[in-house]
């Protein structure tokens, strides 16, 4: 009896394809995108200094050396020290730090907690996104949506504390509203379907409905104390939103290296679809199989041979995220100038 449509995209999915290649080709070598199975194939653009580690020492070893995880590790890495230092050493030595009560600065830490989750979370993505383990890279996939999904709750929260300070009864409800939605939000960043390639969309809609909770505060802000002091106490953090918009727009984008003409990019993207179409057509082996074809212009610094290592698009998105967490906590002092300072 023939198998249904979906029975077969469950095998093919299932089979992973070029796995012993992969494995014993890692060993000597970085891949390519076409050298990598199936399930490990992600941004079509991103073609060659693929690593595909054995073993957790493996992985790991990965956070220093080069190949095209490295930028995006050390981005978040330096992020995190650099968030350590603002924790530890700078927030103490600020003017506003003496007239913050504990609350505040409880609320504060556990943004600064969370901040570092976040980055850290990432470093350990990016250092197992090529673990040959396929449950051991969903499992950490998951770990990197976790940690975002922790940084934007406790945004959310810092935010709700000080725009509500004379309204405990308003503050302690959004703030607990905020933090039932994050753990939701946890659970729901765990499912295999969040984690897909074709699933971009979804996560940046999540992540965005999410960060869009923060409105409650400034419209219950701006009808108990006007909506003129809630536009001047939100101001500050215009500085973030602009940093988190913009690197959401490289990375939902694939900008720059969706431009890139040193090789030949595939027409299409990797979806179930998709799979079932090769398949059907007698296409999937060789899709499988195939090596980059480079262009006359591989050679030219402009056809962005480069952007496998260097300003990709996840790399433009780390930065973003840094300086977008710099940029709240930069807000959140001024906000506290305002409510706390004579």
């Amino acid at each position: 009896i023939p198998s249904s449509p979906a029975d077969r995209l469950k095998k093919l999915k299932s089979t992973l394809y070029n796995y012993e290649k992969a494995c014993i080709a890692s060993k000597s070598r970085l891949l390519h995108f076409y050298e990598l199975p199936l399930q490990w194939r992600e941004n079509k653009y991103i073609i060659y200094g693929y690593r595909f580690s054995h073993s957790h020492t493996h992985a790991l070893s990965g956070i220093c050396t080069g190949h095209n995880e490295t930028a995006n590790i050390w981005t978040h890495l330096l992020g995190a020290f650099f968030l350590l230092y603002l924790a530890f050493v700078h927030f103490p030595s600020t003017d506003v730090y003496n007239f913050t009560t504990d609350t505040d600065r409880l609320v504060l830490n556990i943004f600064f907690a969370a901040g570092a989750k976040c980055l850290i979370s990432s470093v350990i993505w990016h250092a197992y996104i090529g673990i040959s383990k396929l449950t051991l890279r969903q499992r950490f996939a998951c770990l990197d949506y976790t940690g975002i999904t922790a940084l934007i709750t406790a945004s959310i929260i810092t935010t709700e504390h000080i725009s509500l300070l004379q309204d405990p009864i308003s503050r302690l409800s959004l703030i607990t509203f905020s933090s039932i939605s994050g753990i939701l939000g946890v659970f729901f960043t765990t499912t295999a379907y969040f984690d897909k390639p074709e699933s971009r969309p979804v996560r940046i809609m999540f992540f965005l409905s999410l960060s869009g909770l923060g409105i409650g505060a400034f419209l219950f802000c701006g009808l108990f104390q006007g909506f003129g002091y809630a536009l001047s106490l939100y101001l500050p953090l215009m500085k973030s939103f602009v940093f988190y918009i913009t690197g959401v727009v490289f990375y939902g984008t694939l900008i720059p290296e969706k431009w890139r003409y040193d090789v030949e990019i595939d027409e299409f993207d990797i979806t179930d679809d998709t799979i079932m179409q090769l398949d059907k057509s007698n296409k999937l082996e060789e899709y499988l199989d195939k090596k980059p074809k480079l262009t006359k212009n591989s050679n030219k610094l402009s056809s962005l041979w480069w952007i496998d290592y260097f300003l990709n698009s996840h790399n433009i998105w780390h930065i973003f995220v840094v300086g977008g967490i710099v940029g709240h906590y930069s807000a959140v002092l001024d906000m506290l100038r305002i409510v706390r300072m004579p």
